[in-house]
């Protein structure tokens, strides 16, 4: 593996001096140059290694604020189901419960209606043995009555 040089290395750099070679000062100017570039270029991989860092670091922030959510969520769809089946349940308890009591309410009723017609036809029974007995009476005075001669008024 290439060991990476750093901005340093390339301004400490010294050639040696060959017969007709480069000029000296233009190869120093251009690793000045290439040092400053490479020395920015350092930078920057810095900052977006630091950025990288703090956007993975986010990332998993808003996976575990995702995770968190989603759990959340279930819990809640959870929750509103048993809710909802509860309230189902309850319903359905209410219901047959004012069944019973309806059909309670209505058999006694009809109960109340059948003694009430019973006491009723007893009633027009006893009026019609009243009525009879009453005309029995009736003539027997009125019979009584006629086999009395009448008196004279003074």
């Amino acid at each position: 593996m290439t060991e990476w040089m750093s901005a340093l290395d390339v301004a400490n750099k010294v050639f040696g001096r060959g017969f007709k070679g480069y000029n000296q000062g233009e190869v120093d100017a251009f690793l000045d140059q290439i040092a400053e570039s490479l020395q920015g270029y350092a930078q920057q991989v810095l900052d977006m290694q630091r950025e990288v860092d703090l956007l993975r670091d986010k990332t998993e922030d808003h996976e575990k604020l995702r995770a968190s959510l989603q759990e959340t969520l279930l819990f809640a769809q959870k929750s509103a189901e048993e809710r909802v089946q509860a309230a189902e349940r309850q319903g359905q308890a209410i219901l047959a419960e004012a069944k019973g009591q309806a059909e309670r309410l209505v058999s006694a009723a009809q109960e109340e209606v059948a003694m009430a017609r019973r006491e009723l036809k007893e009633l027009r029974e006893k009026r019609q043995e009243f009525v009879a007995d009453f005309r029995a009476l009736l003539f027997r005075y009125q019979s009584l009555i006629g086999e009395i001669p009448e008196r004279e008024n003074p």
